[in-house]
């Protein structure tokens, strides 16, 4: 059953980074001190989601920001200011003014209602909105008010500069640097997100194709279908009618037709998203000219547009669905016949096209004919969702055919519907076993073992199992040498790496035999992904996947070359520079093989990572919710990074309760584990006050062999030293439990340890250790090598050292590098770099302490309070805490331990001063 109508996902899909970006324009409006407002101009066509969008950002702005909000209405035009005085909640009585006059007035009045910034200001519907109130809004973009962001919506389709609005947005355009926010119709698959989101699973790939050709992608059609079908089974929502209220709308619009438009239109209607001027004559049996003058009548009232020259669609997809819906059966089926016959007259190579003709005009055969041949096609040329919507439609009629099973499972994973693509394998491979084909069965079997992997399936193994065994039934051959890849390329994904590299190397080895240069790349490929998790043979893995990336694309196997590509990415630091390009060269790959749900999860999921290390939130949270906003829409498992990444921004930020939630939460490690929730679940669960999971995490690292994730990642130890530390955990536990690691030679690890002997004398005021340990490396503003943020961590330490020691000038020094560092990683990390910074900045000079001042330093040495120092020195406590405080400022030090810790370690005392 659906929500109530007013708000059929409480999601709001498609928009997130409009709704970003008006959120960023009001954050920048708290810091501008000169200059105009800021204008952001949100355009789209009726239904597209602007007033959601407003909504929206009226809720999610700050309890601080006062928000002045009106709509245009239809008629507004005649109603002089009606806009404005909504703002202003009252009417000022412009009765007796000029128009000038009353402008000015009403503008100042508006500015006079607004409150110290930022202040946000909604006009919807500029296209409706009357001159009076058009000119105070153009008083107010030229107002000398920073902290004032002006939000305006309008329809490009109904503003013109003969309207009031359409000059005011003439003006703009040319004069104001406005933010320009043109909202598209939501694609595939965020209408997929958007019906998970309604009915709480996932919808077949069929429904949402066919909801996104009933409504062009616009939410408010969207929603007027879903709320029309009520509790209707979602499966059947293609069959649905049109609701009243856009049918009446379309009736409309149909009315008063000539014998020969009505002809044309059903014809067009039949034809689908683009009906050419040939094709249409041959339909309508009409000559060239009376076709021309259908065709402009038709094109004038708005029903039919030419897209491009001789080629014509409906101006929406619902005017076609309507008179469709209005059609006979057998008119429908002598259309489509009609159609079938004109496109093949016609040379067309739209397979698809074809076999829906073909389906229409009940012609069972022909169309599973043209499925068969479009299938392969449309998967060889990147159209997964094509050949899934062909192969989908001829599985009705032709329920057992393999050849169309294999294509449907196969398009099916390619754009995430794993769910659907394992029923499709799953009878692929039980009608090969009933038919007793063997290589056929071990077709389905090497699909099945990659979908039961990504679905977290317990079945994976044991069907391992089962395709070993078909290897031994198979012949000599380009199939057994695929199985044999495909173990491989199982193993490799659950980081069995001796096995991935036995199994790909016998499928190198048949690949040759059987001139598979496919598989041979395939196999390539999988070994040298498995060699990155050996340490040494690294070089042997990386040259294996590069040469079995460059054989994938010398045959044109881009799926192959973006995983290749994705696996190179394990042979280079994920803090590279080059990672976010080679992301991009990736995604632009898998976009044309039609990979889409790889560009979705995994490559999405890289750039989260690389953001990460790189210390930069906003590329990060960015990317975590383009990843949420189409996650909903996947059945593939979500990977285990985003959640715990997400986890890790709500515990910096203080939200402890919340970064626990979402750990606990957060989808689990694959079989053969992953480093992402290896390395954040410690630290979420430090931030909660608990050292346990950081110390078991920091004993098991340096007790196991060293693995891949201490390879690629080698400040994990020091991530986990750190944990234990925030939460509570004394040096000696900490030495404990890292100590098996100390005399490990690898120098990855010996990087990471240096971090963790830090930490350790860092807990123990041990000010010249630390300073020894990391002067070197990290002294200096150079950038180092590592994860950003344990990079600042120890910068701040070092820091932190010398100052206790008085070299405050090289404290400053390090303080602002680990102030560099967290530029772009708002928190704690940076709250508390920043305030040793202002310290050590405010103490100026050499440090010099007063000779007051270092006898309240020699007793806060003694470990006396505030009040046993009043007493001392008869003084007030308030006094008393002033010294402390003026103590720790000259110094650059955060506490009383670090003031005895400076003091104890001064030559004498007459030459405490300070330096």
């Amino acid at each position: 059953m659906l929500r109530a109508r007013s708000g059929l996902s409480q999601t709001m899909i498609g928009r997130a980074q409009p709704l970003r970006s008006l959120l960023e324009l009001v954050e920048q409006a708290r810091t501008r001190t000169t200059g105009e407002p800021a204008v952001a101009l949100v355009s789209g066509e009726p239904g597209v989601g602007k007033t959601r969008l407003m909504a929206e950002l009226g809720r999610r702005l700050p309890a601080d920001v006062p928000v002045l909000a009106a709509q245009a209405q239809p008629g507004s035009l005649g109603q002089p200011f009606e806009v404005v005085d909504a703002l202003l909640g009252a009417d000022p009585r412009h009765d007796g003014d000029d128009v000038r006059s009353a402008v000015t007035r009403t503008a100042d009045a508006l500015l006079a209602r607004l409150g110290p910034g930022p202040n946000v200001v909604i006009v919807e519907d500029l296209h409706w909105a009357d001159a009076g109130s058009v000119g105070v809004l153009g008083k107010l973009v030229t107002a000398a008010r920073p902290d004032l962001v002006l939000v305006i919506s309008y329809r490009p389709d109904e503003i013109t500069q003969r309207l009031p609005g359409g000059e005011l947005l003439a003006r703009l355009e040319r004069a104001h640097q406005a933010l320009r926010l043109p909202l598209e119709p939501l694609r595939r698959i965020e209408i997929a997100a958007f019906l998970t989101a309604v009915y709480k699973r996932q919808m077949p790939s069929a429904v949402v194709d066919t909801l996104l050709a009933r409504t062009g992608g616009n939410p408010f059609f969207l929603e007027e279908l879903l709320y029309a079908a009520g509790s209707v089974d979602p499966e059947r929502l293609a069959e649905q009618p049109l609701p009243w209220s856009l049918a009446d709308l379309v009736a409309q619009q149909l009315e008063g037709l000539s014998p020969d438009e009505r002809r044309l239109v059903e014809a067009a209607a039949v034809l689908g998203a683009r009906g050419a001027f040939d094709v249409l004559q041959t339909m309508t049996g009409l000559d060239e000219d009376a076709l021309i003058r259908c065709l402009r009548a038709l094109v004038h009232r708005g029903l039919l547009v030419e897209e491009t020259d001789d080629d014509f669609s409906f101006r929406h997809a619902l005017v076609r669905d309507a008179v469709m819906h209005q059609l006979l059966s057998r008119e429908r089926r002598r259309l489509h016949a009609s159609a079938l016959q004109a496109l093949q007259n016609a040379s067309c190579t739209d397979l698809a096209d074809l076999a829906r003709h073909a389906a229409g005009a009940g012609l069972w055969d022909d169309m599973v004919a043209l499925a068969r041949q479009g299938v392969p096609y449309y998967l060889s040329s990147g159209s997964s969702h094509q050949a899934l919507r062909l192969a989908s439609d001829a599985l009705g009629e032709a329920p057992d055919d393999c050849d169309l099973l294999a294509g449907a499972s196969r398009a099916a994973w390619l754009v995430g519907l794993n769910t659907e693509a394992l029923g499709h394998a799953e009878h692929w491979q039980e009608v090969a076993r009933a038919a007793g084909s063997v290589e056929e069965e071990a077709a389905a079997g090497r699909l099945l073992a990659r979908l039961y992997y990504e679905m977290g399936d317990a079945r994976l193994w044991p069907h391992v199992a089962h395709l070993e065994e078909l290897t031994a039934a198979l012949p000599a051959g380009v199939e057994r040498a695929r199985v044999l890849a495909a173990l491989a390329q199982t193993e490799m994904l659950a980081e069995h790496t001796e096995a991935a590299v036995r199994w790909g190397e016998a499928a190198i080895a048949a690949a040759e035999l059987a001139d598979a240069k496919d598989v041979r790349a395939q196999a390539k490929v999988e070994v040298g992904s498995a060699l990155a998790h050996d340490v040494e043979r690294l070089a042997e893995g990386e040259r294996l996947l590069r040469e079995g990336i460059a054989e994938a694309e010398a045959i044109g196997d881009l799926v192959l070359v973006s995983r290749g590509l994705n696996n190179l990415l394990e042979y280079i630091s994920i803090d590279d520079p080059e990672v976010p390009r080679m992301i991009a060269e990736i995604t632009a790959i898998t976009e044309r093989a039609g990979f889409d749900k790889f560009f979705n999860d995994e490559c999405g999921r890289r750039l989260v990572e690389h953001a990460f290390v790189v210390a930069d939130r906003t590329l990060a949270e960015a990317e975590i919710e383009r990843l949420g906003d189409l996650a909903v829409s996947m059945s593939v498992r979500r990977h285990e990074g985003v959640e715990p990444v997400l986890a890790m921004f709500r515990a910096e930020g203080g939200d402890t309760a919340l970064a626990v939630e979402l750990a606990a939460t957060a989808p689990k490690a694959p079989p053969g584990g992953s480093h992402w929730t290896k390395w954040l679940e410690p630290e979420v669960a430090a931030f909660a006050g608990d050292p346990g999971p950081a110390l078991v995490a920091l004993r098991r690292g340096a007790t196991e062999p060293p693995h891949a994730s201490l390879t690629r990642y080698p400040d994990l130890l020091h991530v986990w030293a750190q944990a234990a530390v925030l939460a509570g955990a004394g040096a000696d536990e900490i030495e404990r439990a890292a100590s098996p690691a100390f005399e490990l030679p690898e120098a990855p690890v010996q990087r990471a340890l240096l971090g963790v002997r830090a930490e350790i004398a860092a807990a123990r005021d041990d000010h010249p250790t630390v300073v020894s340990l990391l002067t070197a490396r990290y002294g200096g503003p150079t950038d180092q090598p590592g994860e950003v943020r344990m990079r600042a961590r120890l910068r701040y330490l070092l820091a932190r050292s010398l100052a206790s020691l008085g070299r405050r000038d090289d404290a400053l020094t390090v303080a602002r590098s680990a102030a560099r560092d967290l530029a772009r990683w708002p928190g704690f990390r940076s709250d508390e770099v920043a305030r040793l910074v202002e310290r050590l900045e405010a103490s100026g000079g050499d440090g010099s302490l007063t000779p007051r001042e270092l006898d309240v330093a020699a007793l806060v040495a003694e470990g006396l309070t505030n009040a046993d120092l009043a007493r001392r020195l008869y003084i007030s406590p308030k006094t008393a805490a002033v010294h402390v405080s003026n103590i720790l400022m000259k110094l650059g030090l955060s506490n009383r331990t670090e003031v005895a810790a400076w003091y104890l370690r001064q030559d004498a005392p007459g030459s405490r001063s300070g330096g």
